[in-house]
């Protein structure tokens, strides 16, 4: 007469809610061996002590803890070593739950239109006379309008060098508009005329 308290596989896995496949895998990988193989048949027979095992297996592998993991948690003799192992288990869940989110997040502003144009209003507005300040010119030659204007930078500043010859040309090579640069500066007015030099 068969014990009582061993059942076969196909019991076991009604009474542990895991199918015949995932027990034979569990007993693969010695995470949950049975209790007895007949050696002329192969079948697998399971104690009924096992059966708290097997669920608590089963709760594990229902929350995504790995098998390698779950051997662990049931090789741990000491309850706080079990729970290290869980709380392990727990900030990897949470470090996964933010990457979903922040990907979720991305997703929905791919999913999200563009707002629309912004509305232009033309407007005419009557001309008026303003005056500017503004740095040295960045123009690497120099234009006919500055050679043109050349004698009145000189009666204000009377004491500027006389016009390089590289400015006569209709244009000045890069290296002539850095003579230019150099010729026009000075202590009193570093900035050369527009156009002159960079």
């Amino acid at each position: 007469m068969q014990n009582p308290l061993v059942l076969a596989i196909g019991e076991f896995a009604k009474l542990t809610h895991l199918s015949i496949r995932t027990l034979r895998r569990y007993h693969d990988a010695g995470l949950l061996e049975p209790a007895r193989v007949d050696p002329a048949t192969g079948y697998r027979h399971y104690d009924a002590a096992q059966i708290p095992a097997a669920q608590v297996i089963h709760r594990l592998r229902e929350l995504d803890v790995p098998l390698s993991e779950v051997r662990r948690i049931l090789g741990s003799p000491a309850p706080e070593a079990r729970a290290l192992l869980v709380g392990e288990h727990l900030r990897r869940l949470e470090d996964q739950l933010e990457r979903t989110r922040a990907a979720v997040t991305s997703l929905r502003r791919l999913l999200t239109p563009e707002p629309g144009e912004l509305a232009v209003e033309l407007r005419r507005t009557p001309a008026t006379t303003v005056a500017a300040v503004g740095g040295p010119s960045r123009r690497r030659t120099c234009s006919p309008g500055t050679r043109a204007r050349w004698p009145s930078w000189t009666r204000w500043w009377p004491t500027r060098p006389a016009r390089p010859a590289a400015c006569t040309a209709t244009s000045c090579s890069p290296t002539a508009a850095a003579a230019c640069w150099s010729t026009c500066r000075s202590p009193n007015h570093p900035r050369p005329p527009v156009g002159c030099g960079r």
